[in-house]
């Protein structure tokens, strides 16, 4: 069975995924259409040509995304996982959430 990688680069947090997105080689449609929107096509294009704003982006994103924590009858709640308190956290972002706090 043969398959397609993702990211060409996919042991490297890197920019070769915009790279590739501009260059209209996207796998699936979701991602490719990012370059479609005006919404988003920004911050492909700035995200292709400037490596170290990932690496910026990426890490106050990741700095808000920790600071997300909601109660609710002595239970945390946090990016869509339910955990008990003082138990151990499970993985919270998955895939393309960095992003979000763009948005907010």
């Amino acid at each position: 069975m043969q398959g397609q990688f993702l990211d060409s680069t996919a042991l490297v947090f890197d920019n070769d995924y915009y790279k590739q997105l501009l260059a209209v080689k996207g796998v699936f449609f979701s991602d490719q259409s990012l370059v479609g929107d005006h919404m988003t096509k920004w911050f492909v294009e700035a995200f292709a040509k400037d490596q170290g704003l990932i690496f910026k982006e990426f890490t106050a994103s990741m700095l808000k995304l920790g600071n997300l924590r909601g109660s609710r009858n002595g239970e945390e709640l946090i990016a869509g996982w339910q955990t008990e308190r003082d138990s151990e956290q499970k993985p919270i972002c998955p895939g393309f959430c960095f992003l979000s706090h763009r948005f907010s």
